[in-house]
């Protein structure tokens, strides 16, 4: 029977800590480059740092990652079904953020959270509030969408499919679109993953999550076509 192959390994979950005054930011790219962006979001932008990574390196683009769990790259936020914030926590964030992107005078950032995790109530205010005053400092947005949704154990449930056929698993499935906060907003560019991801074969599908809704590596990889162009075009600038 075919092999199952074995879970990839995640390369790039680095926790920054925003309730210090130095969040702290990894290094991503080509490291000795001038221009830069910034990788700014919750566990999902951990999970395509890889690409990131290497498509910086390919085409001598610096980076920086600034992740935390269930944090999403928003100056203001609240997550779903909450009723409180911590506005202080989030506002060191959010500073964290502009700080670096003040340092190192980047100039485009890649916006990417599990959106549908947190208040749709007032995902729109926050997301426009964020993307101006990211456009006020000159710098051009990219959103990613969030990735389908799949098995918990997506490893075990495509794995197990490719030894019993009758067996079907629970094909991967789109999020709630969000992308309707983001149309229209000047400087924004908005990637969605949802159609390359979905197009996977069970096979595939198995290797490129680790769970119901985190890419793994190879995962990340997967999403080259999507980015590249970005990349190509920051180059040749």
């Amino acid at each position: 029977s075919p092999r199952v192959p074995e879970r990839p390994a995640r390369s790039f979950v680095v926790e920054s800590e925003p309730s210090q005054d130095n969040a702290g930011v990894t290094p991503l790219g080509f490291r000795r480059a001038e221009k830069c962006f910034l990788l700014w979001g919750d566990s999902h932008a951990m999970s395509i740092a890889p690409v990131l990574d290497e498509l910086g390196k390919q085409h001598r683009i610096a980076g920086l990652q600034l992740t935390h769990s269930a944090f999403p790259p928003l100056v203001k936020w609240r997550k779903r079904g909450d009723l409180v914030s911590n506005f202080e926590l989030q506002k060191r964030w959010s500073e964290s953020a502009l700080q670096t992107i003040q340092a190192r005078s980047i100039s485009k950032v890649f916006l990417v959270g599990c959106w549908d995790f947190y208040e749709p109530s007032i995902l729109p205010q926050a997301v426009s509030d964020t993307v101006g005053i990211l456009r006020n400092l000159g710098i051009e947005t990219i959103f990613l969408q969030d990735v389908p949704i799949g098995p918990d154990d997506p490893l075990r449930a495509f794995g197990l499919f490719q030894r019993f056929p009758a067996l079907n698993p629970e094909p991967l499935r789109r999020c709630p679109m969000v992308s309707g906060a983001f149309l229209g907003l000047p400087s924004v560019q908005i990637v969605d993953p949802a159609p390359l991801l979905l197009s996977l074969t069970p096979q595939e599908a198995a290797s490129a999550y680790i769970d119901d809704d985190h890419l793994s590596d190879d995962g990340a990889r997967r999403l080259r076509p999507l980015l590249a162009p970005y990349f190509r075009k920051w180059a040749g600038n």
